[in-house]
């Protein structure tokens, strides 16, 4: 292939990686990895130019070599990877420190708080929760398996005597111009319940402790939203002037207690 080929070969990839990279991280990965593969034979290119040679074969792809079982530690060898953020959703249960295979991804992680996503390779992983500060025994272990291209959020939810691991898959692919949005029941005790725009039309129904919606696909908009009793129609908690931006993706976490501390309210993570 000439050398001016494999160079326009590159940029393509390298363009389609760019316009993927935050709507579609399979695509992005996808069309990086040929991207990187262009870009490695016009360095060869170059470089075999420079010592007089005329000619270069194709190189070697990092990519079609056979996988083979290692810790996060080394992504090196895998096709394509993962993404994983953690959510602490347990309204009783203190700090943690979350490990991934034995090794740490977050310490003194509080209730409330999430992570980025973090890239890790397909693969399956033991995933294990301590207390802050100590690694002697877990309160939670899973073991979970991963697959490439998918992002995933994991929540430690529930009340502490009744701790759990709960996985959701994100979908972070969304039409040009448009929004998503889904719900996640993570309140302990709370009934089953129902969010609707205030005052007008139910948006998701009687969703379950520990459910997710499907996403929903909207019109970029700022509204007034409420959660209320599935049964009794009783609002629960108002989620006021939730804006949802073009192209982006969210999903809507409610947690803590009903009628106790920490009260219901309404996370709003963006995937």
């Amino acid at each position: 292939m000439h050398v001016q080929a494999i160079a326009e070969k590159a940029s393509y990839y390298g363009l389609l990686a760019e316009y993927y990279k935050y709507i579609d991280p399979a695509c992005h990965i996808h069309y990086y990895q040929k991207h990187y593969y262009y870009v490695c034979w016009l360095v060869q290119c170059e470089q075999s130019k420079a010592q007089g040679h005329h000619q270069v074969n194709a190189p070697y792809h990092p990519y079609r070599e056979q996988r083979e079982t290692r810790t996060i530690a080394d992504p090196s060898k895998y096709t394509y990877y993962s993404y994983i953020r953690v959510l602490h959703a347990s309204p009783d249960a203190p700090p943690v420190d979350v490990y991934v295979n034995g090794q740490p991804l977050l310490r003194q992680f509080a209730y409330e708080q999430f992570s980025q996503y973090a890239r890790v390779p397909e693969n399956k992983y033991v995933i294990e929760v301590f207390p802050a500060g100590e690694t002697d025994q877990p309160v939670l272990s899973e073991t979970l398996t991963l697959e490439g291209g998918q992002a995933y959020t994991l929540a430690v939810g529930n009340r502490l005597e009744d701790l759990s691991l709960y996985v959701y898959e994100d979908s972070p692919r969304v039409p040009a111009n448009e929004s998503k949005v889904r719900f996640i029941h993570l309140a302990p005790g709370a009934p089953n319940v129902t969010v609707r725009v205030k005052d007008r039309d139910n948006v998701f129904e009687n969703v379950a402790f520990s459910e997710v919606t499907d996403y929903l696909g909207i019109s970029p908009m700022t509204i007034d939203l409420e959660v209320v009793d599935a049964n009794t129609g009783s609002v629960v908690l108002d989620v006021p002037d939730v804006t949802f931006e073009p192209n982006r993706v969210y999903s809507i976490y409610a947690i803590g207690l009903a009628g106790a501390e920490p009260p219901l309210q309404a996370l709003i993570l963006e995937d």
